[in-house]
């Protein structure tokens, strides 16, 4: 547990510094531990961010878009065979964790997915979440 939250706190930091946009949900919960590649969507000469997770760790990460050089974003990881789902905004300061049972997925676990509902302790609350 202690390793997952530790990786985490390292993802957030990796997003906080990047500049990934373009809009929509990007996850390797299909494939548990294979790198996640993000892009910034530029035609020419995209940026691009690999995030590699340990085996059998799913991640999850969702943006509405970058305007105006702001881009709001939610990450989130579980183990496969874990019991907790851990997840964060970039309008958070905390990191949020919440039960699942090992056949959940991220959609089950309802992360908050717009900047919208995800500004508010009581919209992660409402969603199952704890710090």
């Amino acid at each position: 547990m202690k390793n997952k939250l530790m990786f985490l706190v390292s993802m957030y930091a990796v997003f906080s510094l990047a500049t990934v946009a373009g809009a929509g949900t990007s996850t390797n919960e299909t494939d548990p531990g294979s790198t996640l590649d993000l892009t910034d969507g530029a035609t020419t000469d995209p940026a691009t961010l690999a995030l590699n997770f340990s085996p059998s760790v799913a991640g999850q990460y969702t943006t509405e878009g970058a305007t105006d050089n702001e881009q709001w974003y939610s990450i989130g990881t579980y183990h496969a065979g874990g019991s907790l789902v851990y997840a964060t905004s970039s309008q958070q300061t905390s990191i949020w964790k919440a039960s699942r049972e090992t056949n959940e997925t991220f959609t089950d676990s309802a992360i908050p997915a717009t900047e919208d509902n995800s500004n508010s302790e009581s919209q992660w609350t409402t969603a199952g979440f704890e710090k």
